[in-house]
């Protein structure tokens, strides 16, 4: 590379959900483990070309968890960034607060190792990336 020239960097878009539902008065919370992974997190993917946000969301928690949920709010959206095949990637994603409608009986998708809904306390403790509680802080608080 020349002198002077900054390699590139790519922007992804994408949109997820924070997952509730209530039960007997006690609130429980979405999250997926991917397949082969310790981490847990929010369900999110990639927005469709020409795809809206909100239907993303609604369409990649159907997709990896099963579960059909409908959108009550914008949460937040957020950046970092991250490594690729030897690429630097922005990625942008915005979450929307959702409620379970129904679901979530079948096996997760294949990329997906487990989901299940938790308390707000194990939910909080239970996921790996500092933004993502941060997120589930201020679905929560929206409740």
């Amino acid at each position: 590379m020349g002198k002077g020239q900054k390699d590139k960097v790519k922007r992804e878009f994408s949109a997820g959900g924070v997952v509730f539902k209530r039960k007997q008065g006690k609130t429980y919370w979405l999250l997926i483990n991917p397949a082969g992974s310790e981490r847990w997190q929010l369900p999110k993917g990639h927005i469709d070309d020409g795809e809206e946000s909100q239907k993303s969301a609604i369409r990649e928690v159907l997709e990896e968890t099963s579960v059909e949920a409908k959108p009550i709010s914008k949460v937040e959206s957020m950046q970092y960034f991250f490594w690729e095949n030897g690429k630097r990637i922005l990625k942008s994603v915005t979450f929307y607060l959702m409620e379970f409608v129904s679901g979530g009986k079948k096996k997760p998708d294949h990329e997906i190792g487990k989901a299940g809904f938790y308390t707000y306390d194990k939910a909080l403790k239970m996921l790996t990336f500092k933004d993502e509680k941060d997120i589930l802080r201020k679905a929560s608080s929206l409740l």
